[in-house]
């Protein structure tokens, strides 16, 4: 019996290949047989309390370290604040470019309709300008056709009416001759070098 608890206080061999099976030991009956075992996770457990409680604690940080410490934790504080802002302007810019782009293709879509319109509409005005302009081309031939005419009517009727003018000044001409007297007519015959029959 006393050699069997002497293996019971003999530490066993530590190791964290795997868990290991409780094997109950052959005592007397005293000692039950299916008495709890140490495990490898409590030896763990203890030798990790046995080393931390040997080793000796951090040295205490100084002023500068903790004022280091601090502006570290500024700058990566400030940092990431920055970061964050960039990626919100960034999604606003890329949801401004979008809207900016739906509306140029909305503009773009009305000015195609709008110039399939104006193209139609033009084609319509310069018909309708060298429409006019033929018009006013065949109302101006009109018109100097008429002038010519009446221009023609004009010389035509000064020429009917010098000719009756000559004809009733001929007229008149040969009225006067005949109430002429002999005498005078004689007269002017000799004056003319004419001779009479007398």
């Amino acid at each position: 019996m006393s050699s069997s608890l002497s293996a019971l206080r003999r530490p066993r061999p530590f190791s964290f290949s795997g868990p290991r099976i409780a094997q109950s030991t052959s005592l007397s009956s005293s000692v039950p047989s299916n008495a709890p075992v140490m495990t490898h996770v409590r030896r763990a457990s203890l030798a990790a309390f046995w080393v931390d409680s040997t080793c000796p604690p951090p040295p205490p940080l100084t002023l500068e370290q903790v004022e280091r410490l601090k502006k570290a934790q500024f700058q990566q504080s400030y940092l990431e604040q920055q970061i964050d802002v960039e990626n919100i302007q960034k999604l606003r810019q890329q949801q401004e470019l979008q809207d900016f782009l739906a509306k140029d293709r909305a503009v773009l879509q009305q000015q195609k309709s709008l110039s399939r319109w104006h193209c139609h509409t033009e084609a319509r005005i310069e018909h309708r300008q060298r429409q006019d302009v033929k018009r006013v081309l065949d109302l101006e031939q009109k018109q100097f056709l008429e002038q010519q005419k009446l221009k023609q009517k004009q010389n035509e009727w000064q020429r009917c009416k010098s000719s009756h003018e000559g004809m009733i000044v001929n007229a008149a001409f040969d009225q006067a001759e005949s109430a002429v007297p002999m005498r005078t007519h004689c007269r002017t015959q000799s004056m003319f070098g004419f001779r009479g029959s007398n």
